[in-house]
């Protein structure tokens, strides 16, 4: 558009200070204002509504023409636009670490608390002498030879002390006896190897069984291997929680 008497148009006026736009810049809106009130309210604005749109046509002929205000931002280089990602992937990172470290020391905390309170249950046991079969005979299959030919047999009742992978002093002597029993049965058998694996009660958690299975089915591979039946024949196998707490000797295939 250009204005009636002007020899260029509005936008390509001389100046010599930017700044100065004010009286060219009234005039070119005092001519557009009739029109832009025209097609506003043919758009349904009411009066406030006219004043801000002829406002924001000041502003925008004032951008237009070199006007300093809101000037638009710069745009990023790629270069400035690859370091600032950069440096939000480490601020990431360094984050995840933080929260790991955070998670790790908690479940660290965790454990050694539960490791504490079961240190303290095993002392209180020992202390309190309690044992798992008091006065209980153990039981052994009627032919453990015949069922560990057919693949396994088991033993039952034998006397821990509670919370630990000790035998009691009371069922020491029956433990070994049996244990020798089953030793004259594995060499009855004709070869093979044979796992033990150790089922206890439903009353130690994961935790217990994890630190008490392996000691205990130690014990008994000791006591095997002193009744003539080496530690290569019989093997250590697995512990578990079970409601039905044993023993077995399980051939290995």
């Amino acid at each position: 558009m250009a204005l009636v008497g002007a020899s260029r148009p509005w936008y390509d006026w001389p100046m010599t200070d930017p700044t100065d736009l004010s009286a060219p810049l009234e005039r070119l809106v005092s001519r557009l204002a009739r029109m832009v009130r025209h097609v506003g309210r043919g758009r349904g604005l009411a009066d406030p509504d006219l004043d801000e749109l002829l406002q924001e046509v000041r502003i925008r002929l004032w951008r237009a023409r070199g006007g300093v205000i809101d000037p638009p931002p710069m745009p990023e280089s790629k270069a400035h636009m690859k370091a600032r990602a950069a440096a939000g992937k480490k601020i990431d990172q360094a984050k995840q670490r933080e929260c790991s470290m955070q998670a790790a020391n908690q479940a660290m905390g965790a454990v050694q608390g539960e490791k504490a309170a079961m240190e303290q249950k095993i002392a209180d046991s020992r202390a309190a002498g309690i044992t798992e079969a008091p006065g209980q005979t153990i039981e052994l299959g009627n032919d453990p030879t015949a069922e560990l030919k057919k693949g396994k047999t088991a033993a039952r009742h034998i006397d821990w002390v509670a919370g630990s992978g000790d035998v009691s002093e009371a069922g020491k002597a029956p433990f070994q006896e049996a244990m020798t029993k089953l030793a004259a049965s594995l060499r009855e058998t004709g070869g093979g190897q044979y796992r033990i694996d150790l089922y206890m009660d439903q009353r130690y958690d994961e935790t217990a069984v994890s630190m008490f299975g392996p000691p205990r089915m130690a014990e008994i591979q000791a006591a095997l291997s002193s009744a003539g039946v080496s530690p290569a024949i019989v093997l250590m196998g697995k512990a578990k929680r079970d409601k039905n707490p044993r023993m077995e000797l399980v051939k290995v295939k």
